[in-house]
């Protein structure tokens, strides 16, 4: 834009720049002053969206020159602490447990989970390296790190949300998340395996390994739905469609799950080796996958 940081009324030249339609100057839109060159200068670890457009708008969170190129090792350190490459929830019985593996750290003093029942809001630090010995950093490495953290503070038939933030020795903090988690009792362990991104169809997968002997995992897919908790039944069948145990019934946020099966019954009993049916119902979806079990 030209001169001082408005927008005009319409952007007639390439020396002017008109608000584009839908979005609010101060809210998801920033004007700033004209230079040859600009650079946000503010952190860039934020708890939600709503923290990060409000950093971002902040016209003081940004520098502006007309003669030298910003280098970007000038304002401050742009390299991430932590290189992760998986982050999961697995949710049981009266509990949680997340999963974390990292493949490098960098000055990483350790971790902290944030939880709360609303994906984008009202989160609330549930526990941290400082007092916690597992949630500690590894420091500087190029090593394989495995972490893991349970949370038993949660009650059946309700989502709960977690960020993780791992925090470095300067207490900078980066977020990874939010990954949803719904214990149940239906005696599987769900685990939310953090996809990317959200699924674009209903699925069931097929099992792996099939034949099987003694256990297979079972994948499927929620896409975003109308509803915010959509209800989902996974159960398996025996070859007459008798109910031989339910693996999970309840709500269930957008995303990608795996569970195992361990050729159970309800009632925790081994059952005799045979061809099985997994059904997975959700809303107007069903699908039917077989599984053989063999000794």
């Amino acid at each position: 834009m030209t001169g001082a940081g408005v927008w005009q009324d319409d952007a007639t030249s390439t020396n002017s720049s008109a608000l584009p339609a839908g979005l609010v100057n101060g809210e998801t839109a920033v004007a700033l002053q004209e230079y040859d060159n600009l650079m946000y200068t503010a952190g860039l670890n934020f708890p939600t969206p709503a923290a990060a457009l409000l950093s971002i708008s902040d016209l003081n969170n940004w520098t502006g020159d007309d003669v030298n190129r910003f280098d970007l090792g000038t304002f401050g350190d742009f390299s991430l602490p932590v290189t992760l490459s998986s982050f999961t929830t697995a949710a049981g019985d009266g509990r949680v447990v997340l999963r974390w593996v990292t493949e490098s750290e960098t000055d990483n003093a350790g971790f902290e989970i944030w939880r709360s029942r609303l994906r984008d809001s009202a989160y609330v630090r549930l526990a941290d390296y400082r007092s916690d010995e597992q949630l500690r950093g590894q420091g500087n490495t190029n090593m394989r790190t495995v972490y893991t953290f349970e949370d038993c503070s949660v009650w059946n038939g309700e989502t709960f949300w977690y960020q993780l933030a791992d925090v470095d020795m300067n207490g900078k903090r980066t977020f990874h998340g939010p990954l949803s988690a719904a214990p149940h009792g239906a005696g599987g362990e769900v685990v939310n395996t953090g996809a990317a991104n959200l699924p674009a169809s209903f699925m069931l997968h097929p099992n792996y390994p099939n034949p099987f002997n003694p256990a297979t995992t079972i994948r499927f897919d929620i896409p975003a739905f109308p509803q915010p908790d959509l209800e989902v039944q996974l159960a398996v069948y025996n070859v007459l469609g008798e109910l031989v145990t339910r693996l999970y019934t309840g709500s269930m946020t957008p995303g990608s799950y795996r569970l195992e099966w361990n050729a159970r019954d309800a009632a925790g009993r081994l059952l005799p080796a045979g061809i099985y049916y997994a059904v997975l119902k959700a809303g107007y979806y069903r699908r039917t996958i077989r599984l053989v079990y063999q000794k």
